[in-house]
């Protein structure tokens, strides 16, 4: 069997164990295709430059870490999704437009997803609705 590009990720940074790596290892030697593959992605990782945090960046993350699980832990946290989703919306349909699509939606946000998606979908396509939805989440959450 043909490994994965996860896989393959995980062999180029010894995240395997032995017996997995050396199983990738000898398909890599008999495979050419999986070879090519396996270069092409050492070649791309190559060009991107790693850098490592600062530790400013490191200890503001960790304070909004931090920060996120008090307010999960306080049970709060769920009370404003939908007050975040509204103020993410705002901008791509004006306040009213917002409004009215969040109206159904509960104020803890359980329907979310399945009450914007299908309209921002009629209007935009599936792809845009999609990642429309999935960065407007990912803000309010």
């Amino acid at each position: 069997m043909h490994p994965d590009l996860e896989t393959l990720l995980r062999c180029r940074h010894a995240e395997l164990p032995t017996a997995g790596e050396s199983r990738v290892r000898d398909h890599l030697l008999a495979c050419d295709d999986c070879r090519l593959e396996f270069h092409r992605l050492q070649r791309v990782l190559a060009r991107r430059p790693c850098h490592a945090p600062d530790d400013f960046v490191l200890s503001g993350l960790r304070q909004r870490i931090r920060n996120w699980e008090s307010e999960r832990a306080s049970g709060n946290w769920m009370q404003g999704v939908k007050t975040r989703v509204l103020r993410q919306l705002g901008p791509f349909l004006g306040s009213q437009g917002a409004d009215s699509l969040l109206e159904p939606v509960a104020q803890d946000g359980g329907n979310l997803l399945s009450t914007i998606e299908p309209v921002l979908a009629e209007f935009l396509g599936n792809r845009a609705a999609s990642n429309l939805v999935g960065r407007v989440v990912d803000s309010a959450l």
